[in-house]
């Protein structure tokens, strides 16, 4: 059962990277948003139940050091390696298990209970399948190759309409160019996770093709992120990269150089194909409306939205509002505060925000140690250090973390990140379930991922009957609270 829980776990991942968002534009009745939440709802009850059967890995510290590490670095690296891995097992459990104490009682305090556990629900389906990709390494090769496949096949095919639509003298509409997604700046999220791994498959991957495929996959996702005006994601990968290079110095030069080439590249491509075709072509005054000096000092509405998380923070320090109550009643322009500290604080509450703080903290302190090793400064490593920090930097301006697609890319990101991070803490694909006897730490995962299973299976039965009359529901939603547009938070008009 391990291995046929495995497999059809990375299968559901790989056919989601490949299929979403492409396949949503030619399902009828949906919309793109609620169509890729229905689709993560499999995807993470099959990373729940792969990783509840075999609770070892990345995740549960205190038995992967039963596994003998993959490798291991020789003189004073191996020591400074083995000292900070073996202070995590106690940051682990005392992190985790107060954030999940922390979680239940928010949940259990929240007007509105069953929203959120939902929201409780999608963390852990998201937290499962980045243990799922995080502990098999054997797999990590077919994971960037389905990332590279996903994110450069949409970007190149976003690229050849835009080019149809300009060669047949038509105006490119960029809201309704990116198919598959309900507003292009949702896109602009997945990008912040796509475009770094893009840059680890060309650092990584072996073979020409490859290698050719994934260098005109970061110039045209290079270009996908002008075309998008995402500024949260540009000034995100930019500073990460900064950070990262400063940290690394000269051995993470080629991961820097092959993501300044393919911006470079992107933002040629963006001036020729959006912008060049005439000065007076609305099309092209669109696309630059966006880098306006208006727009770039405008905070787009999120002040207000801020103001009403530190609110509802002031309201409820302790436990805050509820999971996902940020949604919960008429809001001003958004039905999450687009910046993830405040949405924690006023959602769970100050403590889980301060716990959630040092975790981060000391992840970004073990991952700038293992950069400064020369096995950890590898390409791999400072892909993965740039993208994890730009999701980082991003959540601070943005709902990345919101977004069912954008989801599901960054717990891939992270997965990736996670076995880079504790490298002998990734057990073998094949490694069989550990014995009950090892240990009460065994039995406590095994029951909490029953229960992660089991809330997976309440998430179905909770949102099946709203998706079997998805447009009853939405235009329900819509009525209760009339917005100027859909406010997306479980499903595309989130309010509830």
């Amino acid at each position: 059962m391990p291995p046929l829980l495995n497999a059809l776990g990375f299968i559901a991942l790989l056919a989601y990277l490949l299929a979403v968002p492409v396949m949503l534009a030619a399902i009828q009745g949906w919309s793109g948003y609620d169509l890729a939440r229905l689709l993560q709802w499999p995807l993470m009850l099959l990373a729940t139940a792969a990783v509840a059967w075999r609770p070892g890995g990345c995740w549960t510290w205190g038995v992967e050091r039963e596994h003998p590490p993959r490798r291991r670095v020789e003189g004073q690296e191996e020591g400074e390696e083995a000292a900070a891995v073996s202070r995590w097992p106690i940051i682990h459990r005392v992190a985790g298990g107060a954030m999940f104490a922390l979680a239940l009682l928010a949940v259990w305090r929240a007007p509105v209970p069953a929203m959120a556990l939902r929201e409780l629900a999608l963390a852990c389906g998201c937290l499962a399948l980045a243990s799922l990709v995080s502990r098999a390494a054997s797999q990590q090769a077919g994971v960037l190759r389905a990332a590279l496949a996903g994110a450069g096949g949409y970007a190149l095919l976003i690229t050849g309409l835009a080019l149809l639509i300009t060669v047949a003298g038509e105006e490119v509409s960029r809201p309704d160019l990116f198919t598959g997604y309900d507003n292009h700046r949702y896109y602009s999220h997945v990008l912040t996770a796509a475009l770094p791994l893009a840059l680890a498959a060309q650092l990584t991957l072996p073979g020409r093709l490859w290698r050719a495929f994934s260098a005109v996959s970061l110039a045209l996702l290079g270009m996908m992120v002008f075309a998008t005006g995402g500024r949260g994601t540009l000034l995100a990968l930019v500073v990460a990269a900064a950070v990262v290079a400063a940290t690394v110095g000269r051995r993470g030069w080629p991961a820097i150089r092959a993501l300044a080439l393919g911006l470079t590249a992107g933002l040629l491509g963006f001036l020729l194909l959006f912008v060049w075709p005439a000065p007076t072509d609305p099309a092209a005054a669109s696309a630059l409306a966006d880098y306006s000096s208006a727009r770039l000092a405008s905070d787009q509405g999120r002040l207000p939205l801020w103001q009403h998380a530190i609110d509802m923070t002031l309201a409820s320090p302790w436990w805050g509002s509820g999971p996902m109550h940020f949604a919960h009643g008429a809001r001003l322009a958004g039905a999450h505060p687009h910046n993830l500290p405040l949405q924690i604080a006023a959602e769970w509450g100050l403590p889980m925000l301060a716990l959630v703080c040092l975790f981060i903290g000391a992840v970004l302190h073990r991952a700038w140690q293992r950069l400064r090793t020369a096995e950890g400064a590898s390409g791999l490593g400072v892909a993965l250090c740039i993208g994890v920090l730009a999701v980082l930097l991003d959540s601070l301006v943005s709902g990345n973390v919101v977004m069912p697609v954008s989801q599901v890319w960054i717990a891939v990101l992270v997965g990736l990140f996670w076995a880079w991070l504790f490298p002998a803490a990734a057990p073998p694909a094949s490694a069989q379930p550990l014995p009950l006897r090892r240990g009460g730490w065994v039995w406590a995962m095994r029951l909490l991922g029953l229960a992660a299973v089991l809330l997976q299976l309440w998430l179905g039965l909770q949102m099946l009957p709203e998706a079997a009359h998805i447009g009853e529901h939405i235009d329900a939603a819509t009525r209760a609270f009339p917005t100027e547009r859909q406010q997306p938070r479980f499903w595309s008009h989130g309010l509830f």
